[in-house]
Parts: C-alpha cells; sequence; structure tokens
C-alpha cells in the first residue's frame, strides 16, 4: 500500500513524462505481482487525489502589499539577521528575514515588500523557489521593520527555549558546534569547510539526527528507566510520551520523524501484546507521514531515509552477526542503498566514503553522541560541566578529523559522474536488488559489490563516447564565467570564475556566498567535470576572477593562464596566493600564443606585450576554432583594445562573439561588429545590474547587424552544442518576450 500511493503521487505530480509513466507501471507490477488487494489499488488512487501541487496562484496576497499580518513560527538565524515563517489568517506563509527575532507564536506586522525567491538560472543550481513551493511558500520579505505582540503559550514557549539553549551550546567551540548538530539537528556553527569535507567523504548524515541516533537514544532511555526500577509497560509510556517532544527538540528533520514515530507505533503495538513485522510498522508511518504532508515526498531527506531504511529492512537475512562485524555490514549495506540517490543529488562519491564511515560510524555514535547528550542536559544547572564535557569531544573529533584530512589528500578518490537521468536511477536499483539477492543466497558480498556499483562506471563512459563540443556561458550574476568541452572531453576549459563583491565597512571583499559556490561548482560536478585543464583569468576584477580561491580548494585544475603584465592589482595576488597553495601553475600569455588539443585550435590575439593598458583593455581576447566555427572571448575591453585588434580583421573574424564588459557601451562598437562579423553574440549580465548593462544601444546595434543575441541576464546560462560546423543553441531559460 505504501508502495503503490508514493507511486499514485509521483504519478500525478511527477516532473516529466518518464516518472509519471515510471509511477504507474511500477505500481502495476506491485498490484499484478506482489497483491492484487483491492486496498492496493485504492491507495494508488489516494497517492493520486493527494499528490502535491504547486500553483503560484494559490496565494491569496499580490504582491503590493506594505506590509502582511500573520504569526511569526520559531526563528533561526540566517546571516546577521533571523529567518522564520510568517502565516496569515488565509494560510498563506512568507519566509521573513528580519534584524529582529520574534517569539515563535507571536502576531506580527511585517513591513517590506513582498518578493518572489529566485528561480534556478543555471543547470545543476540549487532552485530555491521549487524548495519554497514545495513547502507551500510564494513569497518572501526582507522586512524594513516589524511590531509583535507576545502570543505566549506552551508550544511557543517551548521553541524559545530550545532557541536560546541551542543557541549557547553551539557556541561553546567545536565540541558544542557538533553537539548542536547531534542534539538540534542544526549545522550552522560548523564550520563551513569542515561541512564540505564531510560533504565529499560521504559522513555528512552522521552530523544529522538519524534513525540510529533516535534508536540508541531511546534504548538508553528504555534501559535506564527499566534499571530504576520501573515496569517495560511504564517505560514504554514514558518514552511514547517523550516522542513527539524529542522529535521536535531534535529539530523535526524526515529521518527523525520516521524514526520516532515507528518507535511510537513500535511502543503502541508492544501494548497490544502483538508481534507485528518492522517492515509493516515502516510502512504504516510512511503512509501516515506523506498523507499529512505530501510534498515531502520531493525531499531529499525524506527520500534517502526511507529508501535506505527499507533496504536495511529488507536485508535482515545478510545483516547477522554482532559487535564491530555486523556494524560494518550494516554501513557497507546502507552506503550501497543510498549511493544511487546521493549521485542523483550531489553528482560525485568519494572512494573513501566507507573507510570514513567505517572510522565514524561507531566514534559518534557510541562516544560523542552521548557525550553530546549528557553536556546539553548539564548545560542549564551545571554549565562548567558541559564546558568539560564538551572538550572531550573536541578532542575525540581533532583525531578523527586527522583521518579525514589525510583521506582527502589520497589523489583520484573523488569519482565526478554527473548527474544521471532518472532511468539510469531506477536501472541501478535493479542491479541493486539482484546484487543482495546474490549477497543472500550465495554468501558472496563481494559480488554484490560489484554488480551494485556498476551503474557507477555506465555513468563515467558518455562524456567520453561524446562527439559534440559544449561552450557554456554561465550566469553568474554581474560577471563572467564561461566552460569549454571539447569534444570527447579532451579537455575542459574555463574563461574567468565571476565573483560577487560585498560592501562591508571596512571596504570590499569577495563574498563567501557567491556565484563558486552557487553556480559554477554544481555546474562542474553536475557535468561530471573533475579538472579543468586550463583556468583562463582573462583580468584583474572581481566579477571575472573572484572565485579562484573558491574553486582551485574544490576542484583540481591543471593551470592558469594570465594576461602578461608587469604588476598585478592586490586581488589577483591574493588569488595567485591560493593558487600556489593548491600547487596551480600560472602562465602568462600574450598576442601570438597559440596551442592546439585534437582538431581544435586556440590562439591568443590581445594584448600586446610592448603596450600599457588600462586593467579592462587587457583583458586576454581569446579566439577558439573548434568544430568548424569560431569563438571570440573578449574579456572586457573597451574601443581602444578593439581599435588595436580590428587591424587584424581576418583573425578578429568569428561565428558567435562573447561581447565585452557585459554589453557597456564602451564597448562593442560599430567597426568590430563589423570587423568580426559574428552572426551570434552572448552577453553577459546580472539582472536588474546598477550599470545598466547591456546598453540599449548595443542591443540596437547588434540587432541592426542581424545577429541573434542571448542574455545571461535574461536566458541564464547559455549552453552551444557544436558538431561539424553546426551549432544548436540551448538557453536555460526563455526570455518571454521572444518566446
Amino acid at each position: 500500500m505504501f508502495i503503490s500511493l508514493l507511486c499514485g503521487m509521483a504519478a500525478a505530480s511527477g516532473t516529466g513524462i518518464e516518472w509519471r509513466v515510471g509511477a504507474a507501471a511500477a505500481a502495476l507490477i506491485v498490484f499484478i505481482r506482489v497483491s492484487r488487494k483491492p486496498s492496493v489499488a485504492a491507495a494508488f488512487l489516494l497517492g493520486v487525489l493527494f499528490a502535491p501541487a504547486f500553483e503560484e496562484f494559490s496565494s491569496h496576497l499580490t504582491g503590493e502589499e506594505e506590509y502582511v499580518e500573520g504569526t511569526a513560527g520559531s526563528a533561526e538565524v540566517a546571516g546577521e539577521g533571523y529567518r522564520f515563517i510568517l502565516r496569515t489568517e488565509e494560510k498563506d506563509q512568507i519566509t521573513v528575514y528580519a534584524s529582529e527575532r520574534p517569539g515563535a507564536g507571536d502576531k506580527c506586522l511585517v513591513y517590506g515588500t513582498l518578493i518572489k525567491p529566485e528561480e534556478a538560472r543555471s543547470p545543476f543550481q540549487f532552485d530555491y523557489k521549487n524548495y519554497l513551493l514545495r513547502q507551500n511558500i510564494y513569497w518572501q520579505i526582507f522586512a524594513d521593520k516589524i511590531e509583535c505582540s507576545e502570543g505566549r503559550n506552551l508550544r511557543a514557549e517551548f521553541f524559545d527555549r530550545r532557541f536560546e539553549q541551542l543557541h549557547r551550546i553551539g557556541g561553546m567551540g567545536p565540541g558544542g558546534a557538533l553537539a548542536a548538530a547531534l542534539v538540534f539537528g542544526e549545522r550552522s556553527f560548523i564550520e563551513e569547510e569542515r561541512i564540505d569535507q564531510y560533504q565529499m567523504l560521504g559522513v555528512i548524515h552522521l552530523l544529522a539526527v538519524s534513525g540510529l541516533h533516535v534508536g540508541l537514544i531511546t534504548a538508553g532511555v528504555w534501559l535506564l528507566l527499566v534499571r530504576i526500577g520501573m515496569t517495560r509497560e511504564t517505560a514504554a509510556v514514558i518514552l511514547f510520551l517523550l516522542m513527539p517532544l524529542y522529535i521536535v527538540y531534535a529539530g523535526a528533520a524526515p529521518s527523525v520523524i520516521r524514526a520516532g514515530v515507528m518507535t511510537m507505533l513500535g511502543l503502541l503495538f508492544l501494548f497490544s501484546k502483538k508481534k507485528i513485522p518492522l517492515l509493516e510498522i515502516y510502512s504504516v508511518t510512511g503512509i501516515l507521514y506523506v498523507l499529512m504532508q505530501p510534498s515531502i515526498i520531493y525531499h531529499i531527506g525524506f527520500q534517502l531515509s526511507f529508501v535506505t531504511s527499507a533496504g536495511l529492512i529488507l536485508s535482515a537475512g545478510i545483516l547477522k552477526g554482532n559487535g564491530f562485524s555486523l556494524m560494518m555490514k550494516v554501513t557497507f549495506a546502507a552506503q550501497i542503498i543510498s549511493l544511487p540517490l546521493l549521485i542523483y543529488y550531489f553528482y560525485s562519491i568519494s572512494l573513501m566514503t566507507f573507510a570514513a564511515n567505517a572510522l565514524f560510524i561507531p566514534v559518534i555514535s557510541f562516544i560523542v553522541l552521548p557525550l553530546s547528550f549528557a553536556g546539553v542536559f548539564m548545560e542549564p544547572g551545571f554549565p562548567w560541566g558541559t564546558e568539560w564535557v564538551f572538550s572531550r569531544v573536541e578532542t575525540c573529533m581533532y583525531i578523527l578529523h586527522q583521518w579525514l584530512d589525510m583521506m582527502e589528500l589520497i589523489p583520484g578518490h573523488l569519482v565526478a559522474a554527473g548527474k544521471p537521468l532518472p532511468v539510469f536511477i531506477i536501472l541501478w536499483y535493479v542491479f541493486i536488488l539482484i546484487g543482495f539477492i546474490i549477497w543472500e543466497k550465495r554468501k558472496k558480498w563481494t559480488a554484490a559489490a560489484l554488480l551494485s556499483s556498476a551503474v557507477l562506471l555506465v555513468l563515467l563512459v558518455p562524456p567520453v563516447l561524446d562527439k559534440n563540443a559544449y561552450i557554456h556561458f554561465l550566469d553568474v550574476g554581474q560577471g563572467d564565467a564561461s566552460v569549454i568541452e571539447l569534444p570527447g572531453r579532451e579537455a575542459v576549459y574555463m574563461i574567468d570564475t565571476g565573483g560577487l563583491v560585498k560592501y562591508t565597512e571596512e571596504g570590499t571583499e569577495i563574498s563567501r556566498n557567491g556565484p563558486g559556490k552557487q553556480v559554477v561548482l554544481p555546474f562542474l560536478k553536475g557535468r561530471g567535470i573533475d579538472k579543468i585543464d586550463a583556468l583562463i583569468i582573462s583580468h584583474g576584477h572581481a566579477d571575472h576572477m573572484g572565485e579562484i580561491c573558491y574553486l582551485s580548494s574544490r576542484i583540481s585544475i591543471g593551470q592558469v593562464i594570465y594576461p602578461v603584465s608587469e604588476t598585478v592589482p592586490e586581488i589577483v595576488t591574493e588569488a595567485f596566493a591560493c593558487l600556489e597553495e593548491q600547487n596551480v601553475p600560472v602562465y602568462f600569455v600574450n598576442k601570438g600564443d597559440q596551442w592546439a588539443v585534437g582538431e581544435s585550435r586556440f590562439y591568443v590575439l590581445h594584448p600586446a606585450e610592448s603596450q600599457s593598458w588600462s586593467e579592462n583593455d587587457r583583458s586576454i581576447v581569446l579566439k577558439a576554432e573548434i568544430e568548424g566555427l569560431s569563438f571570440l572571448f573578449t574579456g572586457d575591453i573597451e574601443e581602444p583594445a578593439e581599435k588595436e585588434l580590428e587591424k587584424n580583421p581576418e583573425l578578429l573574424k568569428a561565428d558567435v562573439l562573447k561581447a565585452a564588459h557585459h554589453g557597456s557601451i564602451t564597448s562593442s562598437s560599430e567597426t568590430f561588429l563589423n570587423t568580426s562579423h559574428p552572426h551570434t553574440a552572448v552577453i553577459s549580465a546580472g539582472v536588474d545590474n546598477r550599470f545598466g548593462h547591456p546598453h540599449e544601444e548595443v542591443l540596437e546595434r547588434m540587432e541592426s547587424k542581424g545577429i541573434t543575441v542571448y542574455q545571461t541576464n535574461l536566458h541564464g546560462t547559455v549552453t552551444m552544442k557544436v558538431k561539424a560546423g553546426v551549432l544548436e543553441t540551448l538557453p536555460f531559460l526563455h526570455d518571454t518576450e521572444d518566446g
């Protein structure tokens, strides 16, 4: 019934015909081959009926309101302020960002402009708009001010106490930060670099309050209550009553809800003296969960938790033994079961994942987790004791982190598979099923591992066999970043990285939350690119090279190419220091330099070493001849550099022009366009940027010459697929004006 219910939901609301047809077919197979009971068919129809629907117009708000009124939910820290959900009387939900923190349950007037969440503008970018829509949140507001009146009740008091203790615990050094993750389900206190490392090595799930954690805590409390003289029935009643509070206290993530509700159902069945199969309890939990919150089926935490749990329950015949041997079997099985979903959502996998989990799981589960709970419970009355406990946690984690740091340095451990098609995920789980059957019947876990991982090899082959070339003009806002994939992945080049300048009281700095993290790295991983053969930096401005430090620490870069210059800006010096740390060589090029890879040719047309240029006019101008077409990348050059280039008209001619300086009026002059004579141009500019790029006169000039223009501020990331002189342009977004 649970499977059929999920299939009904997927068939009614899935994105893409393959998901809808596949879900309906899966439900039919379950009905015909497993159970022909009417309840199974009814569950499918119920799933169709309860399928989550996300429609923007279902909001009662217009966006013109000067303020909104509603009830504040529990707030959380967001940057230098707070974020909370405001629920209106009409059941609208708005994400509010404010400098003040209201109490949970307060009645608030929030003044500010309602805006719609940003949608993804590039492949593999996190779609914040879609993420909020699946929670029935249609608006967000950056509050100018809020006016709240206390709406105190027991629930509000509980959330406020939780918030206050969470932030006291999280501020107690690295040990407290880890306890905040393990007890409260809040990872924001842990250093971003460490979170990235956990993600890369596949142990990030241990920072979530998982089913394992819930089971250990439940077992520990159960034994404690029984040991102090309570009957089993009394202990069960106390656990049943405390579990909802613990679920909320631990952050109410899908894994916590699943494990908590399963525990509560198990306790209920304990009272009835009936022995109910664990799979039945699991299924009832899932049915209740998705009927109460249908949109949860899209949550990655829900998918990972329920898929992995189902796999482990069904593998009970394999997972036998005790002690360390059983833990390793469970760890191995869980890694295999979750692997396809992890690849689908995160695009890469570390070959050190199993080793990292084998090291981490026992220590986290049996040492760090109990110490974290002890520290949290001691904190209200004995903060000095909490600090002592957390210092022990910190010492323990220091040793583990030394091992993780060594694993991270192992060359080739990270396999970039790219985002697989849904059909690969389905096929992969079929292979896993066959592998586990072999493991159970013939006791050959090595055969199961090889068979279960076979599809991963299939995912790595297509880029090598693909004889098309791809040129991607990434939408990095007000900046530049392009990626060139040569046929068969002979080489991957990147031209500029983008960068977001943040203005502070001390001056300007590169934002840590810029396009490198939001756009560029997800794109590279989604395409299965784990190495950039050459990163070409056109010139030393932050919007073109501000993400060098971020990217060089997270992806392999063969070399960096920079325009010849006697001096470089300070920001470039800082970037070169990051490259030196990663042992990435830097080469300086000037006019006349060239190279070839297979049939592709690259020519540096500018700058000339003998002349002095402004920073914009010093930009590398690169001409690439790929699959019978030519592409001209012009950085931020302006009219002086354009006039110099016009002296060599034959070299300047190109099919596709990457327009200079974001479409500024200082570039793309009449004579330059006449000389280069492109039939297509791409302009990289930010949405509603303060510079007014691209300039209307530049657009009119290109239109008068019959040049087809793509703009990242209208079309998002623009991909060009090239083969044997044929160009196919694939914008990620479609401008409503041009259809």
